[in-house]
C-alpha cells in the first residue's frame, strides 16, 4: 500500500474526534442558516454548535479555560452551603452540585478536545436551564406583589367609596347618571362649616348633630347602628327592626332612604310601578318630591340649581344650608 495512503489513513485516525466534531458543527450550523436562525432553533442548537466547535478547533487554551470551570463550581459550592439565603439554598446549590457531577461524568472522556466540547454544551445546557427557573421564580414572585399591591389599592379605594356614600344620600338609580359630582373638600372653610364635624353629615349642622357623641369621643355614635342613616339617632330610627333582626327594614322599599319608611315614602308611586319616581327629578335626592325639591329650578333648567354651593348636599338649597 502507497505511503500516501497509509499516512492519510493514520492522520484520520488520530483526527476522527476534531473530524467528526467538524461535521456535527457544519451539520447544525447548515440547519440554522437554512432555517433562519430563528431565536428557539439558536436556543436549542447553539449550545451543541458551541460545544462541536470546541473539539474541532482543538485549542489547547480554549480547552484549558473550559477545565478551569471545575474551580469556579467549587467556589459556587463553597459559597452556597456557607449562606441560608433563598438564592443560595434553592439555585447556588443545585447549580454547583450539577455543574460538578457533569464535570465529573466527563472525565473519562479521553481526548481532551472532545472532553471539553461536551463539558461545554452540556454546561450551557444546564446553566440556561437554571437561569430560566431562577427567572419564572422571580416573576412569580413579583407577580405576587403586584396582586397584592393591587388588592390592597382596590380595597381602600372601595373603601373610601363606601366612606363617601355613607357620608351623603346618592341620587337614585334612574336620575343618578345625570347629576353632577358632589363638591369635596375640608369640612370648614372660612365661611363656616360644610358639614357636620361629629358624623360629618351635610343635612344638619354640629350643634344640631342627633348621635350620641360619648366622652371625649369615647363610645360616639356617628350613625344609626340599626340603617346606618345620619340624620337620625339609633333611638329616632323610623324603620321596622324585626325580632332579633329578622324582618328588619333598613331602608325605603321604593326610593332607597334611610331617613324614612316604605309608608312614609314622599314619591309618586304611580300604578303597579309604572310611572314610579324615587327621587327627585330636579336634583336627585331621595328625601324630598320633585314637587318640594328646595332647589332653584332655573329657566329651562337654565342656571338651576342642583346641590348647596357651599356643603354640597342635595336635601337644602344654599340659601337653608345649615352650615352657615
Amino acid at each position: 500500500m502507497p505511503e500516501e495512503v497509509v499516512g492519510f489513513g493514520s492522520t484520520v485516525r488520530e483526527n476522527r474526534h476534531r473530524i467528526g466534531a467538524a461535521l456535527l458543527a457544519t451539520g447544525l450550523l447548515v440547519l440554522l442558516v437554512v432555517e433562519g436562525w430563528s431565536w428557539p432553533l439558536l436556543i436549542v442548537l447553539g449550545p451543541a454548535v458551541a460545544g462541536a466547535v470546541l473539539a474541532a478547533v482543538a485549542n489547547d487554551a480554549l480547552t484549558g479555560w473550559v477545565d478551569r470551570w471545575e474551580r469556579t463550581f467549587e467556589r459556587l459550592s463553597v459559597w452556597s452551603r456557607s449562606r441560608q439565603t433563598k438564592v443560595a439554598v434553592y439555585f447556588g446549590r443545585p447549580a454547583a452540585g450539577g455543574s460538578r457531577w457533569l464535570w465529573n461524568r466527563t472525565i473519562g472522556i479521553g481526548n481532551g478536545s472532545t472532553r471539553s466540547g461536551v463539558r461545554l454544551a452540556f454546561a450551557l445546557y444546564f446553566w440556561a436551564i437554571m437561569i430560566a427557573l431562577l427567572a419564572a421564580a422571580a416573576y412569580i414572585v413579583i407577580g405576587i406583589v403586584c396582586l397584592f399591591l393591587m388588592i390592597s389599592v382596590f380595597a381602600w379605594f372601595t373603601g373610601t367609596r363606601e366612606s363617601e356614600s355613607d357620608d351623603r344620600e346618592r341620587a337614585s338609580r334612574r336620575g343618578s347618571s345625570r347629576l353632577a359630582p358632589q363638591p369635596s373638600g375640608p369640612t370648614w372653610s372660612f365661611f363656616g362649616e360644610k358639614e357636620c364635624r361629629h358624623c360629618h353629615s351635610k343635612d344638619h349642622s354640629s350643634e344640631d348633630c342627633p348621635h350620641d357623641q360619648g366622652f371625649l369621643g369615647i363610645g360616639a355614635e356617628t350613625a344609626c347602628r340599626h340603617c346606618g342613616s345620619k340624620e337620625h339617632s339609633a333611638e329616632d330610627c323610623p324603620h321596622e327592626h324585626g325580632f332579633l333582626g329578622i324582618g328588619a327594614e333598613t331602608a325605603c322599599r321604593h326610593c332607597g332612604s334611610k331617613d324614612h319608611t316604605s309608608e312614609d315614602c314622599v314619591h309618586d308611586h304611580g300604578f303597579l310601578g309604572i310611572g314610579a319616581e324615587t327621587a327627585c327629578r330636579h336634583c336627585g335626592a331621595v328625601n324630598h318630591a320633585s314637587e318640594d325639591c328646595p332647589h332653584d329650578h332655573g329657566f329651562l333648567g337654565i342656571g338651576a340649581e342642583v346641590s348647596c354651593n357651599h356643603c354640597g348636599s342635595r336635601e337644602h338649597a344654599t340659601v337653608g344650608c345649615p352650615h352657615r
